[in-house]
């Protein structure tokens, strides 16, 4: 997939090689011409740079964002003010490795895909960029914990039972709820969403940013349908 194009990207990727190559080249080239009594230290030498090679290179690790996905329509604009969390996960998915399901009883959890935040607080924040643009909000969606001197108007929970791939789709089972002022519930939803996806990782991670997009488009629907779609 051209990242370019894609809705997640890796922060980091593997360095090229060439240096390390051309340099173990010349190395090899030394120790052949080398008389025998010294060669022995050399060749320790380059038994320990090949160690330390394959080892660095085996620790690559990549780090993934979701992105936020702009709506369909320009939302005409509401006076409110809209708080997002707490934002919760599933136990499997407390963790900075990307976590996909191998069967139906078994899980993987990558050990070199990563989250570059950690979900929970990522989820929280790419919710409140999606709803600012869906509410067509002029200020910034406050994430849990705000501070107690900003008053909202709707506070939106979620929490995560299900975010994963497995064989050819991904999958989201959220349960939402939308708060009228501090503790008063008004709505309580369950969205479950399966998408077609690639295995890739950057395939992965780009279907998850849609399908929060979807699930941003059911709450903003009920945020509007809850305040009577007051225009400002």
């Amino acid at each position: 997939m051209n990242s370019k194009n894609s809705l997640a990207y890796p922060l980091s990727a593997a360095p090229s090689t060439p240096s390390f190559i051309n340099y173990f080249r010349v190395l090899i080239q030394r120790i052949v011409r080398t008389p025998w009594p010294k060669k022995l230290p050399c060749t320790a030498l380059v038994a320990a740079i090949v160690l330390t090679g394959c080892a660095t290179f085996s620790e690559q690790k990549k780090h993934y964002l979701m992105l936020p996905v702009v709506p369909d329509t320009s939302p005409s604009r509401l006076d409110i003010v809209v708080g997002v969390g707490p934002v919760t996960l599933t136990d499997y998915l407390q963790r900075q490795n990307i976590v996909v399901r191998e069967s139906s009883t078994r899980i993987h959890i990558a050990p070199n895909d990563r989250w570059a935040a950690p979900l929970d607080a990522h989820l929280s924040e790419l919710l409140a960029k999606n709803l600012r643009q869906r509410l067509g909000l002029t200020e910034g969606i406050p994430t849990f914990p705000w501070p107690s001197s900003v008053r909202v108007d709707y506070q939106v929970t979620v929490h995560i039972t299900r975010f994963i791939h497995y064989t050819d789709r991904v999958y989201l089972d959220a349960n939402w709820r939308i708060l009228d002022g501090p503790s008063s519930m008004t709505a309580e939803h369950l969205t479950q969403i399966e998408v077609p996806s690639g295995t890739d990782y950057d395939q992965v991670v780009d279907t998850m940013s849609r399908m929060v997009g979807r699930l941003s488009d059911e709450i903003a629907e009920t945020i509007r349908q809850l305040s009577g779609n007051t225009v400002r």
